[in-house]
């Protein structure tokens, strides 16, 4: 599990815990926004200077760029999982 973020969290106890406990599989990493956008549409926006106490619009656009970037599946840290997910990891969506 990746916890991307894009602000430093290294300081964040609890996180750090769950790095310790699970090295292999819990990672946290900082996202480089202007990175990620290179050769997208948002390249150079001002879109990628937005931010918000709550994380809402710099969350999706994190979101976003990960997503496009690395593929994958992303799943907020509040979603209550009722299945197994891997007949979705099969499939190209």
């Amino acid at each position: 599990m990746i916890l991307w973020t894009n602000g430093d969290l290294s300081q964040n106890t609890i996180l750090q815990s769950y790095v310790s406990l699970y090295p292999h599989s819990f990672i946290v990493k900082v996202v480089d926004i202007p990175r990620l956008a290179r050769g997208t549409a948002l390249e150079g926006s001002p879109l990628l200077e937005w931010s918000d106490r709550k994380a809402w619009v710099d969350g999706d656009l994190v979101r976003l760029l990960v997503l496009w970037t690395y593929g994958g599946l992303w799943v907020d840290m509040d979603s209550l999982l009722t299945r197994d997910l891997h007949p979705l990891l099969e499939h190209e969506l």
